[in-house]
């Protein structure tokens, strides 16, 4: 995911959830006094689901020293049907 530059930074996602992951976004930590709730786009954006015990790569142009991330995964939605509940 991102894209890979001579410059890019990278940093590995393992997915040690017990779900798939459909959907990963990461963004730079809003300031204390900021309540931005806004995550940008979703790196996986429907291309693939990352399975319990598997990991993917995120390339990205890293900021100043100082800057920090958050990361927010979203797991994939399972539908049960009344007879496997």
């Amino acid at each position: 995911m991102g894209e890979k530059t001579s410059t890019a930074s990278k940093v590995t996602i393992v997915n040690k959830t017990g779900s798939e992951v459909a959907a990963i976004y990461v963004r730079e930590t809003p300031s204390d006094d900021s309540e931005d709730d806004e995550w940008g786009d979703d790196l996986v954006n429907g291309m693939f689901t990352l399975k319990n015990g598997e990991n993917a790569v995120y390339y990205y142009e890293k900021g100043s020293s100082s800057v920090t991330y958050d990361i927010r995964i979203s797991a994939c939605r399972e539908s049960h049907s009344a007879s496997e509940m």
